[in-house]
């Protein structure tokens, strides 16, 4: 009998997302990556759509129960600051 893979949510899913996604085994872990644009979320992982900025955006994560939460956003300038 297989174990049920535990389901990883990444939001923000990037390049940084991507990466972890194709390092994780597959038998292991489901990969689910939310970001504005899906269609960018590539295999392993599958696409749900958010937008932070919006109420209500993290619905589908709360039906989701994640076993685990990568939060990767991206800053909004490229400094030391951040």
């Amino acid at each position: 009998m297989t174990a049920k893979p535990s389901t990883l949510a990444v939001l923000g899913y990037g390049d940084l997302g991507a990466r972890v996604a194709t390092k994780l085994a597959p038998e292991r872990w489901r990969c689910v990556g939310f970001r504005r644009n899906p269609d960018k979320v590539l295999p392993p992982a599958t696409g749900v759509a958010v937008d932070l900025a919006k109420p209500g955006s993290l619905l589908p994560l709360r039906e989701l129960r994640p076993d685990a939460l990568l939060v990767t956003l991206t800053p909004s300038a490229r400094s030391e600051e951040g």
